[in-house]
């Protein structure tokens, strides 16, 4: 299957993983966007372009630069940048923490800015597939959160880093290459699921199997944390 894919942070580990099994078909083609280039790139329909991940106004322009390109037309945006850190919050240029612009504003950012496109150029593309990789099993329900606290500026412990070391143990029992095919073939096969049931979206394990029983947010709650997302966002844009 032909695929035209973006994989963001995709320099190691899954993501790069991914951009190699969607390259091994020879008519797709993948561009891969992180800080740095890959040590190797082993296949000749792979390209690297160069973006720092964690910034708003980087994201920005970088996205613009892709819609204006003749390759415009996606069928797959794979988002996988991220860090596991035990240091504190630390903030980047734009005041955002560091691993929540890479972990959430920022593939919230990119998600926005590509989609607009893909409508516009639908006698090229249907449906744009989104692949978000970071954990599809935990997360608090919408009752658990701390609404006042979203940006995790007062209530930032160690117990969220134990949370996430969690995740990453979860994941090492399971090669990236492994990783990347139960990903990928659960994507198309769950794809299907969700598009027959009339949804939008699904979380997938490691194994690419489908979490039961995920709870879906109501509009009030979508409404509540996609205002603050883009407060801060937008504040970042100002501050770049």
């Amino acid at each position: 299957m032909t695929t035209r894919a973006l994989v963001v942070g995709g320099t190691s580990g899954i993501g790069f993983a991914i951009a190699c099994r969607i390259a091994a078909e020879s008519a797709s083609s993948t561009v891969i966007s992180s800080w740095n280039e890959p040590k190797t790139i082993p296949y000749a329909n792979i390209e690297f372009r160069p973006l720092v991940v964690s910034s708003m106004r980087l994201i920005n322009q970088s996205t613009n630069a892709f819609k204006t390109s003749r390759e415009q037309s996606l069928d797959l945006l794979v988002l996988t940048q991220g860090i596991f850190t035990m240091t504190g919050r630390s903030r980047t240029t734009e005041e955002i923490d560091n691993k929540m612009a890479l972990h959430y504003y920022g593939r919230q950012r990119l998600i926005r800015q590509l989609l607009p496109n893909v409508r516009e150029n639908a006698k090229f593309l249907v449906v744009l597939v989104v692949l978000v990789v970071l954990d599809g099993m935990r997360g608090r329900p919408p009752a658990k959160l701390n609404w006042d606290d979203l940006e995790v500026m007062a209530h930032f412990s160690l117990s969220i880093i134990y949370a996430i070391q969690k995740v990453l143990s979860l994941a090492l029992d399971v090669s990236p290459d492994a990783c990347a095919e139960n990903l990928l073939k659960g994507l198309n096969e769950r794809s299907a699921e969700v598009e027959r049931e009339g949804k939008l979206w699904c979380c997938i394990d490691v194994k690419g199997q489908l979490v039961p029983n995920k709870l879906a947010w109501g509009e009030k709650e979508l409404a509540k944390a996609a205002n603050h997302t883009w407060k801060i966002v937008d504040c970042g844009l100002t501050n770049a």
